[in-house]
């Protein structure tokens, strides 16, 4: 479309822009505010017709960057953001409509700074600025502090939420999952602390029962695994059986004592310890020695 003037313009501008102050206040402070109206004569005047498709639809964007002072004016990276565009895209658009003109004059502004940066403002040719009128504070009643008793009670009742709540919105963030039990929860710390990544820890918690998982964590320390967590997630997988010392130790615990002698949850009693107990029961009379109880063919001692 040719860039060429039309008729004289229409007295009235296309673009009015309201400046106001709200919330005014007695010792004179207020918050500005302001609004933009398309006029009658941005259709009358024919700069509606003027504009490519394009180039409207840039104009638009620019207007609605209207701060509270009255002004039209945005940055090319802001901008961009807000056409979803790239910010060479933005800038190319910008610089098509910046070189138009309607009556001689230009429609946009576009200025250049040392940053590389531009900023695109409305010519002041196509705005006009009202001030409105500002109405006088409403007379309130003055404010009276409350005790700071009251202020926390407030404070506590309008944004505090339960220590649970909490805790469970911080793991949902942390991607923890918050549907796993206590024991499930310590199983995994004990994986976690092996080696194995959270995701590792709960997959093999799920495929796997709690009490083998438990079992090779126990067993891991005697292993001399080179990759303790490669180690070990094979050992789960393949349900290796008891390490070489744990077997020596119960080999040489039930030459000592007989087949099968353990303590509660599978676990031997160390050496040491049932030197200790034998020691200790030395010179007391036969009858007061603990007995041991044959109950299918797996001996295990009474509790004290």
């Amino acid at each position: 479309m040719s860039q060429s003037s039309f008729a004289a313009p229409h007295p009235e501008k296309p673009f009015l822009v309201e400046i106001r102050q709200e919330r005014p206040e007695r010792n004179g402070s207020f918050v500005p505010a302001s609004s933009l109206k398309v006029t009658e004569s941005f259709r009358t005047s024919g700069l509606l017709q003027a504009l490519e498709p394009d180039d409207l639809k840039s104009l638009i964007y620019l207007l609605t960057f209207l701060t509270p002072e009255g002004h039209c004016t945005v940055s090319s990276p802001i901008l961009a953001s807000g056409m979803q565009l790239s910010t060479n895209q933005a800038k190319a658009r910008m610089h098509r409509l910046a070189k138009r003109r309607f009556m001689e004059n230009a429609i946009i502004t576009e200025v250049a700074h040392q940053n590389g940066l531009f900023t695109y403002s409305l010519h002041p040719r196509w705005i006009a600025y009202e001030h409105l009128a500002v109405s006088p504070p409403h007379p309130t009643s003055p404010l009276q502090a409350a005790p700071r008793s009251v202020v926390i009670a407030h404070s506590r009742q309008q944004y505090a939420r339960p220590r649970a709540e909490v805790e469970q919105m911080i793991a949902e963030q942390l991607g923890h999952d918050t549907t796993e039990t206590e024991e499930e929860k310590k199983l995994r710390i004990r994986l976690e602390n092996a080696g194995l990544n959270s995701q590792q820890a709960k997959d093999t918690i799920a495929a796997h029962p709690a009490d083998a998982i438990a079992q090779q964590l126990d067993w891991l320390p005697h292993r001399n695994a080179k990759n303790p967590a490669g180690y070990l997630l094979a050992a789960i997988e393949g349900r290796y059986q008891e390490p070489k010392a744990i077997r020596n130790q119960r080999f040489g615990l039930e030459e000592k004592y007989g087949t099968g002698v353990m303590l509660e949850n599978g676990r031997l009693f160390e050496d040491e310890q049932l030197d200790t107990d034998t020691e200790r029961n030395e010179g007391l009379p036969e009858n007061s020695l603990p007995q041991l109880e044959i109950d299918d063919d797996v001996l295990s001692l009474p509790e004290e």
